[in-house]
């Protein structure tokens, strides 16, 4: 069979909508709520602060958003209690744009299940779907609420910084002295605030060679610190996700600051906070 042929029957709920100009996805669930966009020419998605996102599993469930389809007519934005919708369980906005503009067309989609379903089997108790602002109201099949709905920790990306492997022989492998990662990025900064003493140093790439920026000008860096830093910061990875106060973690007014500059351009700001009850530093990034 063709491949035309094998394209999955019904109508797009979106129809005409490509992933190619989604720039925002925003689950609507209160102080559960959470955005992720895509900016600049990167095209990369990233959460609030520019926390970096696991871009696969964001991009199969934008894929799985605009390709929702129906096999059933649009029905009349009324009967509320038939279909759910008077209390949506999910609420997904989507934003429509180029990456490099300030506004987006946006499109709410609010999905719901029936209570009126009694055939004890939840594979198949159909969804509904009610497309915003245009009201319009369309039958989905089941299991597709369970499918979209997740947590902001299921999309955020342990790791913070993007490394490549150091090979040190000839056939490619790795000594046992030398299985690390080399950070890749433009620049990196480091600010450091001991008892009111504020310090800092920059180290930036140039002819494809890490030197010192700041705050001595160009100098070449003692070649042990240099290799040491650049694999130790692709080590950084976040063990848990969780909302403290940032005074009583140390994140108001944080001891060590790092700020990387990413090969795209973009930067994180990484504040280093105090040491948790598991001994295990608190992290925020903007």
């Amino acid at each position: 069979r063709h491949a035309e042929d094998m394209k999955p029957a019904g109508a797009r709920v979106l129809e005409g909508r490509e992933i190619a100009s989604l720039t925002k996805l925003e689950w609507m669930q209160g102080d559960a709520g959470f955005v992720i966009e895509r900016k600049g020419a990167s095209g990369s998605w990233s959460l609030p602060g520019n926390w970096p996102t696991r871009n696969a599993e964001v991009n199969a469930i934008a894929e799985a958003i605009l390709d929702l389809r129906t096999r059933f007519v649009p029905i009349a934005n009324e009967g509320e209690s038939e279909t759910g919708l008077s209390s949506p369980k999910l609420r997904i906005k989507l934003g429509f744009g180029k990456p490099e503009a300030t506004t987006t067309e946006d499109v709410i989609l609010e999905f719901a299940e029936p209570a009126s379903v009694d055939s004890g089997n939840r594979f198949a108790t159909p969804t509904f779907v009610r497309v915003q602002p245009s009201g319009a109201v369309m039958r989905l099949g089941p299991g597709i609420i369970r499918q979209l709905d997740h947590p902001v920790d299921y999309f955020q990306q342990r790791r913070l910084f993007t490394g490549e492997r150091l090979a040190t022989k000839a056939d490619g492998s790795l000594s046992s002295s030398q299985k690390s990662e080399k950070l890749l990025a433009r620049a990196v900064v480091v600010e450091l605030d001991e008892e009111g003493k504020k310090t800092s140093f920059q180290i930036e790439q140039k002819d494809n060679e890490w030197i010192l920026g700041q705050p001595v000008g160009m100098d070449y860096l003692e070649p042990k610190a240099r290799d040491a830093m650049l694999s130790a910061i692709p080590d950084l990875w976040a063990e848990k996700f969780v909302k403290v106060d940032l005074a009583k973690a140390g994140l108001d007014n944080p001891a060590r600051t790092l700020k990387v500059t990413r090969e795209d351009g973009t930067m994180i700001t990484l504040r280093i906070g105090a040491v948790s009850d598991r001994k295990s530093t608190r992290l925020n990034s903007s």
